[in-house]
């Protein structure tokens, strides 16, 4: 293998860090290896990209219950796949295109809608590209259950039994954990921890996270929260 091509949707997302720690992990294990990192939906289109991360910003911080039960409904992979049919129609450039400027030895994917596009991709021009999905979530969406990936790697037993369970052969799923940077690995004191981050009193600690971004009314719940215990330490991550 000479070139590995890693995609994700979405710049500083999740998908995104998986991406990057993959990268670290790819280069640290292979030096010799091109490794390219891309933003499937900003390559298929400028306009897709803004449209699609517009879209998804305002579902999540609108109408979360409408996200979740997408996430959860089993009809979503017929609604994404109908969806990669129209942006297969109307984006600038597409899986092909993908292909032949890279020429990637194999494809990892962590973020669904890319694998998808690289999935529809190996079905219509018979291609063996070895393509390799790295899931993000504790779960498994519906919307990532596709048949032409090489092997999945999942975060837990329990997401490797529910692939199992929808018929997914066992033998191309790995529940290797998710995606980290490397820098994770060799971690300071909590001691010293403390102190770079400045919160270095004794008071005791809650730690508030919201994700992505920090959506979902985060600061007004960090201020409640900080109304609520005044002698305590809240930390707060995006």
């Amino acid at each position: 293998m000479k070139r590995l091509l890693i995609l994700y949707g979405f710049e500083h997302s999740g998908h995104h860090a998986a991406a990057l720690a993959l990268q670290d992990a790819f280069r640290e294990m292979r030096p010799d290896l091109d490794i390219v990192l891309l933003n499937y939906f900003l390559y298929a289109s400028r306009i897709l990209e803004r449209f699609s991360t517009r879209v998804f910003f305002r579902m999540i911080k609108s109408t979360p219950r409408l996200w979740d039960r997408i996430y959860r409904n089993p009809l979503s992979e017929e609604r994404f796949t109908r969806f990669r049919q129209f942006v297969r129609s109307w984006a600038s450039r597409g899986p092909d295109d993908l292909v032949r400027e890279y020429a990637p030895d194999a494809i990892v994917c962590t973020q669904s809608f890319a694998c998808g596009m690289i999935n529809d991709f190996k079905g219509g021009r018979r291609a063996g590209i070895p393509l390799y999905a790295a899931l993000t979530d504790y779960s498994v969406p519906p919307y990532w259950l596709y048949d032409r990936i090489d092997r999945y790697f999942v975060a837990s037993p329990e997401a490797r039994s529910l692939l199992v369970g929808q018929g997914v052969d066992g033998a191309r799923v790995l529940d290797s954990g998710i995606p980290i940077r490397l820098c994770f690995q060799s971690l300071p004191s909590r001691e010293k921890a403390r102190r770079i981050l400045g919160i270095a009193s004794p008071r005791p600690r809650g730690l508030l996270m919201g994700g992505w971004t920090g959506w979902g009314a985060l600061a007004r719940r960090a201020m409640e929260i900080q109304r609520l215990n005044r002698d305590a330490d809240l930390v707060v991550v995006a």
